[in-house]
């Protein structure tokens, strides 16, 4: 790429041409309307639809990405790129490749040369937050559908702010078990307590992090509208 054309890209934070391309000409989005009844919504804005290629229940991080699409209702540039990033690099990918996904790989698929960051560097620390953001919201996406059959349907009328101790302790537990068989033979995550807004937990060398973690419990114990501050947090 030549100075010229460099020079004409200074003034914008996302440097890299490819990026820019990807947000403005994005080929995963999709309307709200056009999403699908059972699409999982996370972090407010984003609701994705995913079809994935189901290895027979042997392993869920094995299964394969067929469809990815995303709608939105706001969000920032960045999280506009790694939405539609994200999904073009998934597909005929499995789970794992997700879940293993960091941002300095996304950041140089974006790039426009290995020598050209994508950011100008002010940006660069909230775009890894973004990015985080993004990926851990089609992770809980991944895992909720995966997990909502196994979930009575008491279970998932109770809401957290009206359990009593007895009751936190065993929602909490019958989540932490259902994930537990989703990621089989991964080690177990192990409850050691709730209490009021917060539950603590041994995470075993888990693969998921706890913002994931966290992020299902709001979405299966916490309506949109409520307010708390239910906190998940590792221990030893």
């Amino acid at each position: 790429m030549n100075n010229k054309t460099n020079n004409s890209n200074k003034d914008n934070p996302i440097q890299s041409f490819r990026a820019q391309f990807f947000i403005k000409s994005p080929i995963h989005r999709i309307t709200a309307a056009e999403a699908a009844v059972e699409s999982s919504k996370f972090q407010q804005n984003w609701i994705w639809n995913v079809e994935r290629h189901n290895s027979a229940g042997i392993d869920f991080l094995s299964d394969k990405i067929l469809t990815l699409n995303y709608s939105i209702q706001n969000s920032t540039e960045a999280e506009l790129l790694f939405l539609e990033a994200i999904s073009r690099l998934s597909l005929e990918k499995p789970i794992s490749f997700i879940l293993n996904l960091n941002y300095r790989e996304l950041e140089n698929y974006l790039r426009d040369e290995n020598h050209l960051p994508v950011f100008i560097d002010s940006w660069t620390n909230s775009s890894e937050v973004s990015f985080k953001k993004v990926k851990n919201s089609l992770l809980m996406a991944l895992i909720q559908k995966e997990i909502d059959p196994k979930f009575t349907i008491e279970f998932k009328k109770r809401s957290w702010n009206k359990l009593n101790l007895v009751e936190k302790n065993q929602q909490s537990l019958s989540l932490i078990n259902v994930l537990n068989n989703v990621f089989l033979p991964m080690k177990s995550i192990q409850l050691v307590f709730a209490r009021n807004e917060e539950v603590s937990i041994i995470m075993n060398d888990f693969q998921l992090n706890l913002d994931v973690i966290e992020g299902l419990f709001h979405h299966n114990f916490l309506g949109a509208s409520e307010n708390s501050s239910l906190k998940v947090v590792a221990v030893q």
